[in-house]
């Protein structure tokens, strides 16, 4: 079966929603939070804010951590009217090392690792590429493309799920 072509009118549509700056904003907030393994609540919270300020719903879910502390994971969803399919999207908060920050050191890096540095189309800081990227494309993808820009209401639910890696 060969898929349909692009609706090339929704194409330009979403396209011309998207502020650039406000993607380079939120990836740099991303990257400014340093996000170890078992140390993503900051940036959990912080995403958790992000998409609530679109009025949707979101909370922090807890991780029981080894050695009795606790982590969390970010749990959002885009309710459909029903009878659809549910869709989820998800991808870790943390950035490498994934044994914690005592197996950093930063001797390679040109600049601060947690400054993002925007060169072009190009950001630079740790967890850039992996995964806050990922992680940037899916929440205003999830957000700014169904509710601001389409005013959109799926008839599948759509759930983020930044996660914690343990």
């Amino acid at each position: 079966m060969t898929p349909a072509p692009p609706d090339e009118r929704l194409c330009e549509r979403i396209l011309s929603g998207i502020d650039r700056q406000e993607v380079v904003d939120l990836e740099c907030g991303l990257v400014a939070i340093p996000s170890f393994t078992t140390e993503e609540t900051e940036l959990a919270r912080f995403i958790v804010a992000r998409i609530h300020a679109f009025g949707l719903e979101a909370c922090l879910q807890e991780v029981p951590l080894s050695g009795g502390s606790v982590g969390h994971n970010v749990i959002s969803c885009l309710r459909g009217s029903g009878g659809g399919p549910t869709l989820l999207f998800f991808g870790h908060m943390d950035h490498e090392p994934t044994l914690g920050r005592g197996y950093e050191n930063f001797l390679g890096w040109k600049r601060n690792p947690f400054t993002p540095s925007v060169e072009g189309d190009w950001i630079y800081g740790k967890g850039s590429q992996d995964e806050k990227g990922g992680l940037c494309a899916k929440v205003d993808g999830e957000i700014v493309t169904n509710v601001r820009i389409l005013r959109y209401s799926p008839q599948a639910s759509a759930w983020l799920t930044p996660i914690s890696r343990i």
